[in-house]
Order: C-alpha cells, then structure tokens, then sequence
C-alpha cells in the first residue's frame, strides 16, 4: 500500500498544529482570555474576531478543531482510511466512555461534553442528545435508536447500574472498541496492527492503574481486553492481583522497551496515564515514520499530533481557568520541544 502522497498531505498539515514554545506562551498568559488569544494569534483556529468563548465552549471548539481535522485527512486517505479506523474507533470509545460516567453520575450535560470529539458516527447534534440520558440505561436506548454498535453493547451488558456495574458496562463499550480496530487494523499491514495492538494495551494498562474502583464482584477476565501486544490474560491476571504498587511496578517492567515503555515510571499516576501514553505513542511514530517515510507511520504520527494537540490546548485552558501555575502546565504538555 502506497502512503507516499498521503504523507505529504499529512505533513502540510502538520505545519498548521500549535508548537510547544506557543503551547508555553499561552500558559504563561495573565488571564483565561489572554491565553486562549495568544492560542488563536499563533494559529489555532478557535474563530478568532467572533464573541467570546467560555471556557466550555472553547472546549468544544476544540473538539470540532480536531474533528476537522482528522476528517479532511480521512477524505485524504480514501481507500487506506478503512485500515485507520482504529483512531476514530479510539476516539469514540473515550467520548462514549465519558458520556457513559456522566450518566452514570448525574453530571450536567455541559460536563459530559468537555473532552468529546465529533466523528462521523458520533455528530455534534447526536452528541448533544445523548449527553442529556438521564440514565446508562436511556444512553443505551438512544444509541440503539441511532443504530449505533454501542447500544447493543452496553444493553447486552446490562443497562441497570448497581454497584460495580459501571465497569462492566465501561468494559462493553472497550470490548467494542477492540474488536472493531483490531478488524479494522487487518487492511493495514503489520504496522497499522501493531499499533491497535498498542491501543489495546492502553486500555487494559488504564483498566490495571485503576484497580481499585473496580469495586467487589468483577474479576479479571471481566475486564481484560485480548489483542494486546504486551499484556496477555496471564500478565493481566496476575498484575490484577498485585497492591497498587505492585502494579505499576509490574507494568512498568513488561513495558520496558516497548512503544509505551516511556509512559510508565516508578509511580505512575493513574489520572496522567493517558496523557503519558499519548506522548509515549507520538514518540514512537515518529521514530516510525522516520524508520519508514512511505508507511503509515507518517500519517500515524501525525494523527496522534493533532490528537496531542488537543490535549495540550484543552491542558492550558483548564488550567488557567482554575489558575494553575504555568509549570504544573508545561509538565502535563504530550506535545514534543
């Protein structure tokens, strides 16, 4: 499969994400309007000149920034984007995952679609209506009515939440998600299958950092998602079974050397696991894409980028709403120097 032109696409594209030094610059802004404009005057498409944003709806501008964008490059792709499907299979996922906690929860609606990511399945107007499920159960109605995957998924789990359920119903929608991206990897060659592999070491490494909260009565095997390049049902058991610290060490052993061996650390937050993983994976592509500039790796690469990016500008404005110091920003920042 010929990535030559695609790359090259990708790459213009490239050009047009926001850098770290300017990721920084907005971090050190006086005030939550003074980082989002120096966002915007260094190029981030926020609809400069139009009224101002809240910080709830920069949020989900920049969620639309990256639907966009990763939209104009499937368009790109064409054929190839069936293979690259993992990524907006990933992307659901997670902005499914959050709809799910916040129904779960009783959160505000507005709350559950901070972080969310518009995809072809997942609309912004279908976004807004299932943020308003007054139950896990009404979520899996509605996404049945829609015809989407998810629905069955999380009706087959069990849609009454008591206890522990919650993670098994979070555990439906990542099996889901699993085994569409390991299909979907299929058309892509060893490359593009390693690295769904990876995504599913993510979950199962987040679902293990995370041990804790997933309360009496749901086992292992309940929650392991097979596919991974690292962790088989074995590691996983026997990890599951360890202290937390035990856990993280455990993790970070068999994951020395490997694309995510960066992520983990002696202590590895569970809160900054995803954040860490993204970085880890934006390093890995890289090298990949340099190892190989007519594979996928390129354009993998750059995906992840623009995924880092939306990371990092929802990072800076979060934390000057909340007036974080801009070092405990930079710390937290996946785009690379």
């Amino acid at each position: 499969m010929d990535w030559g032109a695609v790359n090259a696409r990708a790459r213009g594209i490239a050009t047009h994400l926001l850098d770290r030094e300017s990721l920084l610059l907005a971090a050190g802004a006086d005030s939550w309007d003074a980082a989002t404009r120096t966002l915007v005057d260094r190029g981030y498409p926020a609809r400069a000149g139009e009224a101002r944003l809240t910080p709830l709806e920069f949020d989900r501008v920049t969620g639309q920034v990256l639907a966009e964008r990763l939209g104009m490059l499937a368009r790109w792709l064409g054929p190839r984007g069936r293979a690259l499907a993992i990524l907006s299979e990933e992307t659901e996922f997670r902005t499914l995952r959050r709809l799910l906690r916040g129904a779960a929860q009783g959160i505000s609606p507005g709350a559950r679609l901070r972080e969310a990511i518009p995809t072809a399945g997942l609309s912004e107007r279908v976004l807004d209506r299932l943020s308003r499920a007054e139950s896990p159960a009404r979520l899996a109605e509605l996404l049945l009515r829609l015809g989407h995957p998810a629905g069955r998924a999380l009706q087959s789990a069990g849609a009454a939440l008591r206890g522990s359920a919650l993670w098994r119903l979070e555990g439906a929608l990542a099996r889901l998600f699993a085994e569409r991206s390991t299909r979907a990897a299929r058309h892509g060659g060893r490359a593009v299958r390693r690295f769904a592999a990876i995504l599913v070491d993510i979950l199962n490494a987040e679902a293990l950092l995370l041990r804790a909260e997933w309360g009496p009565g749901v086992s292992p095997a309940e929650v392991f998602l097979p596919g991974g390049l690292v962790l088989d049902q074995a590691r996983f058991t026997e990890a599951a079974g360890l202290e937390p610290e035990g856990i993280g060490a455990a993790l970070a052993n068999w994951f020395a050397g490997s694309p995510l061996g960066e992520a983990f650390g002696e202590a590895t937050p569970a809160r900054s696991f995803e954040a860490r993983a993204l970085g880890a994976l934006l390093a890995w592509q890289r090298q990949e894409g340099r190892r190989d500039p007519l594979g996928p790796g390129v354009v993998l690469e750059v995906m992840t980028r623009m995924r880092a990016e939306a990371h990092d500008v929802r990072l800076v404005s979060a934390a000057m709403e909340l007036g974080a110091p801009p070092g405990a920003v930079a710390a937290g920042l996946v785009t690379p120097a």
